[in-house]
Parts: C-alpha cells; structure tokens; sequence
C-alpha cells in the first residue's frame, strides 16, 4: 500500500496545497509566476490569495465578490505588463 498512486497524491496535496479554508484551487492556468507572487497574501472582503500555494483563492464566505475582485487584479496586473493570463476557472457574471 506504501506505493499507491493514489495516497501519494493525497500526501502531495495536503503537503503542497492550502486548505485551511474553503477555495478555488488552481485560478489560472496560464500566468506569469512573478505576478502571482506580488499577490500572494492580498485580501478583498473575505477572499484572499494563499501565502502557501501560488494562484490559490481561498475564501471564508459565501460569496464570490472577492474573488471576483482579486481575478480582476491580476489580470489587469498582466494587461499592464503586456504578459497574457489565462483562466482555469469558469468566470459568470
């Protein structure tokens, strides 16, 4: 059993990926690491980047605003430095 796939992966994850609350997972699938870094840490309302995993949202509530928010941050961060993001999440408005 030491050798399943499966509970690797599961050791990786909980290593590697914060999940002390609620959260998005991967936000963008394409980005430009050095962007994502200088948002590491910032909050809007109740969401806010991970300081553990790199373009990770977690979010303490119910609501979508923050995040919203923090995924327009960094795309504009992106539009102003002339690197291309690309989404990993579905965006509704």
């Amino acid at each position: 059993m030491k050798n399943n796939p499966i509970r690797k992966r599961i050791q990786w994850s909980k290593k590697n990926q914060d999940y002390q609350l609620p959260n998005c997972g991967s936000v963008f699938k394409k980005y430009q690491p050095f962007l994502i870094k200088l948002v590491k840490g910032l909050k809007v309302k109740n969401a806010a980047f991970s300081k553990k995993t790199d373009n990770w949202i977690l979010n303490s509530s119910n609501s979508s605003v923050g995040i919203a928010f923090l995924i327009k941050i960094v795309k504009l961060l992106h539009i102003m430095t002339g690197k291309k993001a690309i989404l990993e999440v579905i965006e509704v408005e």
